[in-house]
């Protein structure tokens, strides 16, 4: 433990203590020694100061709402405009050794420029390969305009930074030397604590249970399972699937399983806290990761092999540079009757599924468990305040 707190501010254009992964990273640096605030955007009726747990949070009166490409680029950059406003304010109170910002936007880390011209250090965290997304969301060619600035965007970004945090490996040239690769995993202290030691699980022998958990929105692919489950149903009467979360694309959801025929299947579960999460994921058969992009690497899909729970998983390119088909059942991540053909095979061959799964649970204690990630992700931190 240092003696004099280094004073540290996380920024995150999402609601905080809500987001699970920052709660984590920010529980990690209290322990070791530093003092943390975080600036980030504010749900209705939240206060604009508050003292969460010993930390200091001040939100940005800007929430986010469902609606077109503009309502994301105001949101973004009225975020930028007054946190840079805010965090100019709060570091000449404070004094912030080191800034880190989590993205999406890219250009959210220039907001951090009148702490870094003071002596702030900055630290850019990659949640998101912004510029594949765009293309991928808006079915743009990766030598588009849009794309080309999104991607001068992240160069920029990454070399005003002093050090560059990813979630998964990329290839590009002005990473080297400067990123560390920190993968998105679960505390296992926080996602386990209801439930104690992570024991072997046992196949449910009255129905056949899917699950998946995440923030309904369009990307995470929500509706294939929905559509694979419809193509199931009277072959395997049997099949159940829990929807958990919350978000933007509920409403077309319940209203595709309603029209498909299976609602009397399909449980939307709504909002789980994460301390309660592994207790309900346990008692599924497998998980599903759906993704529909090739350069997202869920942390859903870590929580499941931390539990020991058989993955499907659509065939996304960051995805299967870290596993193999001998540990994850792949499917076609825009065909749902390949989804549901890997279904019918694990009912079919589920103790073959079951030892994969267990397998891959002991890689996943050996090289990924947040215990080597937490010592990555602190190291960065060492690094940079010698």
């Amino acid at each position: 433990m240092m003696k004099n707190k280094p004073r540290v501010c996380i920024i995150r254009q999402y609601y905080f203590p809500q987001e699970v992964h920052l709660r984590r990273d920010v529980k990690a640096l209290i322990e070791a020694g530093f003092s943390v605030d975080v600036v980030c955007a504010r749900e209705s009726k939240e206060k604009f100061h508050e003292v969460w747990m010993g930390i200091n949070i001040y939100r940005i009166p800007l929430s986010h709402k469902r609606g077109k490409t503009l309502r994301y680029i105001y949101e973004y950059f009225s975020f930028f405009f007054l946190c840079s406003i805010v965090l100019s304010v709060l570091h000449l109170k404070k004094r912030y050794r080191i800034i880190e910002v989590d993205t999406m936007p890219d250009f959210l880390v220039f907001s951090t420029i009148v702490p870094r011209l003071l002596g702030s250090r900055i630290i850019l965290y990659l949640f998101e390969n912004m510029p594949l997304l765009f293309a991928e969301k808006y079915d743009l060619k990766k030598n588009s305009p849009i794309i080309i600035a999104l991607k001068a965007i992240e160069k920029l970004a990454v070399a005003y930074s002093d050090k560059v945090i990813l979630t998964h490996h990329r290839s590009e040239q002005y990473f080297l030397n400067k990123s560390t690769i920190v993968l998105n995993v679960p505390d296992e202290e926080m996602f386990l604590r209801n439930i104690g030691e992570c024991k072997n699980r046992e196949k449910n022998t009255s129905a056949f249970l899917i699950v998946t958990h995440s923030t309904l929105t369009q990307i995470y692919g929500i509706q294939n399972i929905i559509k694979a489950i419809a193509l199931l149903k009277e072959k395997y009467p049997f099949l159940r699937c829990e929807i958990i979360g919350t978000g933007e694309y509920y409403e077309e959801l319940v209203e595709l399983s309603r029209n498909l025929g299976t609602d009397s299947l399909i449980h939307f579960k709504g909002y789980i806290p994460f301390e309660e999460l592994a207790s309900h994921l346990l008692k599924a058969d497998v998980g599903v990761v759906s993704v529909l992009s090739d350069y997202l690497l869920p942390n859903k899909l870590f929580e499941y092999i931390c539990l020991g729970i058989p993955v499907i998983c659509s065939d996304g390119r960051v995805i299967k540079l870290l596993f193999g088909q001998d540990e994850i059942l792949f499917y076609k991540r825009d065909d749902y009757n390949t989804l549901a053909s890997a279904i019918e095979w694990v009912i079919n061959n589920y103790t073959q599924t079951a030892i994969m799964a267990q397998r891959l649970k002991m890689r996943y204690q050996n090289e990924f468990c947040w215990q080597k990630m937490q010592y990555k992700y602190l190291s960065i931190y060492w690094e940079l305040i010698k």
